[in-house]
């Protein structure tokens, strides 16, 4: 189990996503850099996946889906899951953001606020937390 808590970023909610590469801004400068592999979903299905955000030729139009879908969506649940620092978001749409830890050699993933917190899903799917 990790000796730290998300709670603090439940309710924010999503006003930007960057349209070069995902970079989520929350209310409040909250961000959260993917490096790493993810995937939107819902209850029974993938809505949208890294694939084909990474796809040159499908980029534009399913970072305009990614956007219409979670822009102005709250946070209702964050947890960072162990033993390998993959990332759950839920969302108030019902929505599931979740990151796969994948790398032994980079950072997969980091989750930032302007109070200096800073959560790291170092190589090797550790974790390092900053405050």
């Amino acid at each position: 189990m990790y000796n730290f808590t998300l709670d603090q970023f439940i309710h924010k909610k999503v006003i930007e996503i960057n349209d070069r590469y995902p970079l989520f801004i929350f209310e409040e400068n909250v961000t959260l850099m993917i490096e790493c592999s993810w995937r939107l979903r819902d209850n029974e299905t993938i809505v949208v996946g890294c694939s084909e955000y990474n796809s040159k030729e499908t980029h534009k139009k399913t970072h305009k889906k990614l956007l219409d879908l979670l822009k102005g969506q709250a946070i209702q649940h964050i947890e960072c899951i162990p033993p390998v620092s993959d990332l759950l978001i839920h969302f108030s749409n019902g929505l599931y953001l979740e990151l796969f830890s994948n790398s032994t050699e980079y950072e997969s993933w980091t989750l930032a606020d302007e109070k200096g917190f800073q959560l790291v899903s170092a190589p090797g799917g550790k974790v390092c937390f900053f405050e």
